[in-house]
């Protein structure tokens, strides 16, 4: 193994492709959660004392963590280039949140809105965790003022076994909007019976 100054071209143009498809299915994201948004606030508003500050807190938890993670991640990266990578998933992540807060009230009576929300928001969130590691990893290889260096070398897995993390994340993404649209339909068919 042999290190460099500088980082190849070649692994700069890949590692910029990998922010930039990130931040395209992040925009998909971001649309899909316009888009609950729009559902939620369609729901009926229901009396829900208990369930309605829980939804909330839950969303402000989710937003000063997620604000957390990501000032810990940029480190001594500029935050405008982690907040131009990541703009799509921190307003998904944002909005997602919104949705959440205001499921407590307009859910099913199963909080399978809420939860469904909840799973929504974390999934833009780690979406967002994603890109603003990599553009922050980006900016540290490029930054040459720091002497930063790429060592180039093969890296070899012992085992043959899958990633879970991104078999928890793919499931997360599959089962909160599942979850959602059940709740939805359950919400919408509770406005129709009249019951609360």
């Amino acid at each position: 193994m042999t290190s460099s100054p500088g980082t190849p071209p070649v692994l700069l143009d890949l590692w910029r492709q990998s922010i930039t498809q990130d931040r395209i299915a992040a925009v998909g994201l971001l649309l899909a959660t316009v888009c609950l948004a729009v559902v939620v606030l369609a729901l009926p508003v229901r009396r829900r004392p208990g369930r309605t500050p829980l939804a909330r807190t839950a969303a402000a938890l989710l937003v000063v963590l997620v604000v957390a993670y990501v000032w810990d991640s940029v480190g001594d990266a500029p935050l405008s280039g982690a907040f131009a990578a990541g703009w799509p998933a921190l307003t998904a992540t944002l909005v997602a949140a919104g949705v959440l807060a205001v499921s407590g009230e307009r859910g099913d009576r199963f909080a399978l809105v809420s939860i469904g929300a909840l799973l929504i928001a974390v999934t833009a969130a780690a979406d967002l965790g994603d890109l603003v590691s990599l553009s922050s990893s980006l900016w540290s290889a490029v930054d040459v003022r720091r002497d930063a260096f790429l060592e180039v070398g093969v890296a070899v897995s012992a085992g043959g076994g899958k990633d879970l993390s991104a078999a928890a994340h793919a499931g997360v993404a599959l089962v909160g909007p599942a979850l959602f649209a059940i709740g939805a339909l359950h919400a919408s068919r509770d406005d129709l019976t009249g019951s609360r």
